[in-house]
């Protein structure tokens, strides 16, 4: 009775084996795409508008980019995160806890995360600028695809050299400053808006590492008496104002409440223009 037990049993796993030798394998996963949850497209929602034309305004100019390699510094395109967050430079202590989901309701829904880490970070390329946080933003496997750096309060605030086609005209050049004003989104990353009329959001597209852009944004408040941009630096001046910029950004002035620097990947961009399609 034993042995016709054994016997069957091991009948049964040739079956059983041969059965899924037979199975098609299953497809290998696209190491280079960005991993999302099967219901990752956002639901039409009329208060989400708005951040829609805002991600897809800032997501155009990097949206026929190659495929990143670097995002910033040594961190690389879907670089794990226990990985990434140990080659963090500048960062203070490990920080604890686990990774959480992308507050904005226009990214991919439960499929982005982010954690923060704090220290002082530096822009890439260097600039006089310290962050004193930074976002690690990952796809749905924890794999590294975008980098944000914040800080409240900065002391000092680089712009590169403002892009104005008037200025291109004339044959003259650009001071540095921010490109333009645009309300009220100045971070998508932790969901942060201008809610008062007596601040103002500037920002500045620049290109990063291939398939990389740097969306530069800044809070500013109500400007102050002193605060006038002339050429040089006028005491009582924000010691990043250096000169006039020029056209629509004139009023650009006030000390800044928040800067930051979001590093934008190709792959992503183009997620959030096809969220933005989906749901106009």
């Amino acid at each position: 009775m034993k042995k016709h037990l054994i016997l069957i049993i091991v009948a049964f796993a040739a079956i059983a084996n041969s059965a899924i030798a037979q199975q098609p394998n299953a497809a290998p996963a696209d190491d280079k795409a960005i991993a999302l949850a099967p219901d990752w497209m956002p639901k039409k929602s009329l208060t989400a508008q708005e951040q829609l034309r805002a991600l897809d305004f800032y997501s155009r100019p990097v949206a026929n980019g190659p495929q990143p390699g670097k995002i910033i510094w040594n961190l690389q395109w879907l670089m794990p995160l226990r990985e990434a967050e140990t080659m963090l430079p500048g960062m203070e202590r490990p920080q604890m806890g686990s990774p959480t989901y992308v507050k904005d309701p226009s990214f991919p829904q439960r499929s982005i995360f982010v954690k923060t880490y704090s220290g002082n970070f530096k822009a890439d390329p260097p600039t006089a600028e310290v962050f004193t946080e930074a976002h690690l933003i990952c796809d749905a496997n924890l794999r590294l695809i975008s980098v944000e750096l914040t800080c409240n309060h900065p002391k000092i605030v680089s712009w590169a050299a403002a892009d104005h086609p008037k200025n291109k005209k004339g044959g003259g050049k650009d001071a540095p400053g921010p490109d333009g004003n645009r309300e009220p989104y100045y971070d998508f990353v932790t969901l942060k808006a201008n809610a008062s009329s007596g601040q103002a959001v500037f920002y500045q597209i620049r290109p990063g590492h291939p398939g990389v852009i740097c969306v530069h944004t800044e809070l500013v408040g109500k400007p102050q008496p002193d605060h006038m941009h002339k050429p040089g630096h006028k005491p009582g001046q924000p010691s990043h104002v250096k000169g006039p910029p020029p056209g629509p950004v004139a009023a650009h002035t006030g000390p800044v409440i928040e800067n930051v620097r979001w590093y934008l990947t190709a792959p992503l961009a183009r997620k959030l223009i096809e969220i933005a399609e989906a749901n106009k």
